[in-house]
């Protein structure tokens, strides 16, 4: 859920909600990365949507079941792709957020 600059994951960061869609219709990877240049937070909504729970994974594997700091570093990766989003690409998103998840 995102929260006026701040964001977090809510109770439950798995469940795909209807922002990830552009009038019923899916947004693109290369229409979600251009709405995330321009700053749109709609559109970080829906990165959390879809890659929540590959940044989440990845990070699970690494620390082992340290579920607090699964959470955390998770956030984290969706600050730091935040902060750096003019880096995103259409068709290098996944491998960006895993990129940075590896290297936290």
């Amino acid at each position: 859920m995102i929260d006026g600059n701040a964001f977090h994951l809510g109770p439950a960061p798995f469940r795909a909600r209807p922002s990830s869609t552009k009038g019923g219709v899916p947004l693109t990877e290369k229409e979600l990365v251009k709405a995330l240049h321009r700053g749109d937070l709609s559109a970080l909504e829906v990165l959390l949507d879809r890659y929540t729970s590959y940044v989440s994974s990845v990070i699970s594997r690494i620390l082992r079941g340290r579920q607090a700091d699964v959470e955390e570093l998770t956030a984290d990766v969706f600050l730091a792709a935040w902060d750096n989003r003019e880096k995103l690409r259409p068709g290098k998103v996944k491998g960006y957020l895993g990129a940075i998840a590896r290297n936290r």
